[in-house]
Order: C-alpha cells, then structure tokens, then sequence
C-alpha cells in the first residue's frame, strides 16, 4: 500500500501510534492533514475512516470508508474496518457483508474471522459465534482479537480458565497497544470471576482501571448534583415551559449502567412499532448547549428558569428530526441512554406525555459491576472504587428528587426483578408503556439470563451483566466502595 516520501511517512507513523494508543481526535487531525498533500490513497483514507468512528463519527467515517474502497476493493482491512461502522450504527446485514469480503480475500485471518464471530455474539447469536469462531480458537494466545471474543462466551461453555490462561500469556507481551492491554484487563477479569479466583479478578480489574487513568472530580459533581436539587422545585417545574413535541411516542430507559437498561430497550423493541433508538447522546448535549457554559463534568442542566418554548421546541424537534432519519416511519422510540437521568426533569420538558423507566441495582452489586467493567462510553467516574461510590450515592438521592417533584410518569425497574421474575417484570413494563402484550417480549431476558450445561453435566446460569450478589464475593475489596457510599443513602 502507500509508501510517502519523508517528511509524510514520518507523519503517517506519527499518527497510526496516536491511533493505536486510541488516542482518536490527534489521529484524525494528522490524518486530514495528510489526505490533503494524498486524496485518493486508499490507506490514509482507511486509517481516517478507522479513527473517525473511533471517536464516535461514524457517518464520517463511512464516507471515507467507501471511497478508500473503491481505490482498493482488494485490501482486505478496509472491508473488516468498514464492517466496524456499519456494526456502530446497527446495521448488521451490512456488516456481516463486509466482513465475508473481507474472508474472501484472506481467508481464516484470524482478526476478520473473530470480528465476524463478535457480531453474532452482538445479535445474542451464540451458535454462530462459536462455530466461526472454533477454528481459530486454539490460537487465542497469539491474536488478541480472538481472545477477547473468545472469553467473551467462555463461560458459556465451562471454558473461563481455557481463555483466563490465553489472555494471561497475551499480557506478557510488550507490544500490546495500550487499548488493547486494557480490553483484555477487563476480559480476564470476567474470565476469572466465572473462575471462581475473586481476587484475581479484582487485581486485573484494578489494573485495568488504572491503566485508564481517568480524572473526576467528585466535589465538583456533588456541587453541581446540589444545584440541580435546588432549581428544579416543584414551583420551578410548574412555571417552567415545555416543548410541543409529542413525547407520547418516547419512552426514556435510563439509570446508571449495568442496571439493566439494555435489557429493558431490548425487551420492548420486541413489540411491533416499538423501536429502540439506542444510546442517542443529543439530549446530553441539548443539556450542555441549554445551560450555556464551558463546566466541566457530566453535562447537568440547573437553570429551568432560562428556558424558552422556542428554545425547547428546537431541540426536541432536532432530535425527533434525527430519530426519524435513522428510524423511518411513524414509530414509538425507545432511548436508552442511562445518563439522561441525570436531566430527567429537562427530558420531560422537551417531550412531555413521554413516559420514563429508571433501572436500579443493589447499590454495592452496582458498584462492583461498574468497577470490574471496561465501558465504552466515556464515563471517567467509574475508574475508582470510592470515586464510584460517591457517584452512585449522588444518583441515589438525584433520582429521588426526580420522582418527588416531575410529574411525568416514572416506572421503577430493579435488576434483581429482572434476573429472578423477568416476566412479571416484563409484563409491568409493557403495560406502563401502554402498549399490548407480546411474548416475544421475553425472548432477550430467556438469552440474557441463561442456564447453560457445561462439558462436565454441571448446570451454570449465566447473566451477562453481572449476577445478583456479587459484592458478597468481593467483600475483602469493597472498603472504598463502601467509603464512596457511606453507611446509608445520603
């Protein structure tokens, strides 16, 4: 492929290390600047689209995806990178379409075949995945690619130990990108909790979160929890305007992760005409743009005084714009983006009829699941135990206060009703959503919460996002966790 001149091939390694440290916006600036001297070299174009999506561009991306593409149909990486946006945006048949080309070229590599493996295991299609997967399975600890999907189903099939030991072998290597070192941090911590080796989990965990040196500043974000509580009275939220977006057509999931949202999204996106939107970050931005500084943190919108019916009217309109684009057709949206709980009361000023469903765990369950979790999205809170703890008692008394003064109507939803009586707790979801009862309702809680028989005849369930008392197994390891939470809710 392209081989610049000096000074550019020093610029294009400059920014492939960028992009292998994911370190994405640094990348794309030196990318760009190459692809201004280079406009049609397929690679450059490549590694943009590659970096783009990385930092959540992904319709960008695209474009120069396709375009590098037809400079180069036969290079394999462009047709696997390519499958990686379209996998971002949901579009599955796409995906899987690129990554066969990209087989066909290069059969049985073994990055390709993991990432086509990894997209069925994204669809809940756990035969797939295991049958593209198993014959280049044995070579886990030389691709980390393979390893990381394989230890992503290897408790499924009594095989934690199998991936744990593959994963441990990759780790002492010194060429890993960092990115890399620390998915697979957090893969084996998975791994060896199913193992049953809690300690060893929690120091891979605590490696991991180390490793991405994540900055927060908990005062900070209690002051400003503060303000929220104190603007948003209920006289504030009486005189305050609302939108005239129709919001009888949303219905918002939120909570803190790893309380069951996805499920919940899931589980309704079942029923016909009910689609899930995913995690759309626009309201958080609408909060940012709406309270009209430069704070940093979480955006929190505090000033309900200042808003305008034309200034809400514009936002709700711009986003139901944007649903409608990517969703065509009249349809009932499902967001599940678990930070708009933080703005509950703006959401419900810029769709009011909407209707909310908020997720929640046993508090320390919680926190050791967001500790022993690598998250994909950008939450620097939850890379220190106490710093965590101190979050999740700030959420706690945030969405309490939601519920005392927002007259939207809001469904509570506890993880642990969803591991131990999903259909009751199912059907109360459907029916607060108003809409009528479909069995099909229950087919992603029968594929998340699933008893599997292991090799030796023993039974295992299995519960993706974390089991019910799982602190209980890392009790000498929660002191700062504790400490973050303090002894009862604030």
């Amino acid at each position: 492929m392209f081989a610049p001149q000096l000074p550019a091939q020093q610029l294009l390694q400059h920014a492939t290390e960028l992009h292998r440290r994911g370190q994405f916006p640094a990348a794309v600036e030196v990318y760009r600047q190459l692809l201004r001297s280079f406009p049609t070299n397929p690679e450059i174009l490549d590694k943009l689209g590659s970096a783009l999506t990385g930092m959540g561009q992904v319709e960008e991306g695209r474009r120069h995806l396709e375009r590098a593409i037809q400079l180069a149909p036969t290079q394999p990486i462009i047709h696997h990178d390519l499958a990686v946006t379209y996998r971002r945006e949901g579009k599955f048949a796409k995906a899987e379409e690129c990554l066969d080309r990209a087989l066909k070229l290069a059969p049985r590599h073994p990055v390709y075949t993991a990432a086509k493996a990894e997209l069925f295991l994204i669809q809940d299609d756990l035969d797939r995945a295991m049958k593209v997967l198993e014959p280049v399975r044995r070579s886990a600890a030389e691709h980390p690619a393979v390893a990381l999907v394989f230890a992503a189903y290897a408790p499924r099939i009594g095989a934690e130990r199998e991936a744990a030991e593959a994963i441990g072998v990759l780790l002492t290597r010194a060429d890993l990108a960092p990115v890399i070192r620390l998915r697979l941090l957090f893969a084996q911590c998975y791994c060896l909790d199913y193992a049953g080796r809690f300690d060893d989990a929690w120091t891979a965990a605590s490696a991991g979160n180390l490793a991405v040196a994540a900055t927060w500043d908990a005062d900070a974000h209690s002051r400003t929890i503060d303000a929220s509580i104190e603007a948003w009275t209920p006289e504030a939220v009486r005189l305050s305007p609302s939108s005239s977006a129709d919001g009888s057509r949303m219905t918002f999931v939120m909570g803190l992760p790893r309380c069951g949202t996805s499920l919940v999204a899931r589980m309704l996106s079942q029923i016909p005409g009910v689609v899930n939107a995913g995690e759309p970050n626009e309201l958080i931005l609408a909060a940012r743009d709406l309270q009209g500084d430069a704070a940093s943190g979480t955006p929190i919108f505090t000033r309900p005084a200042a808003l305008t019916a034309a200034r809400l009217n514009e936002r709700a309109n711009a986003y139901l714009e944007q649903l409608g684009k990517i969703h065509p057709g009249e349809a009932h949206y499902v967001d599940r983006m678990p930070m708009n709980f933080l703005n509950l009361g703006l959401v419900a000023k810029l769709f009011p009829g909407a209707k909310f469903i908020v997720c929640g765990r046993d508090r320390l369950d919680l926190g050791v699941a967001c500790y022993t979790h690598l998250f994909a999205a950008n939450y620097p809170f939850m890379y220190e135990a106490e710093r965590i703890g101190r979050f999740i008692r700030d959420a706690e008394r945030l969405q309490r206060h939601w519920k005392a003064v927002v007259p939207a109507p809001i469904h509570e939803v506890a993880f642990e009703d969803l591991v131990a009586r999903p259909e009751a707790t199912a059907r109360s979801i459907v029916e607060f959503v108003g809409k009528p009862w479909d069995e099909r309702v229950l087919e992603p809680a029968r594929k998340w919460i699933a008893t599997v028989t292991l090799p030796d005849g023993s039974m295992r369930d299995i519960v993706p996002d974390g089991r019910v008392g799982i602190a209980a197994d890392y009790e000498a390891h929660t002191a700062p966790l504790r400490a973050g939470l303090g002894d009862a809710p604030a």
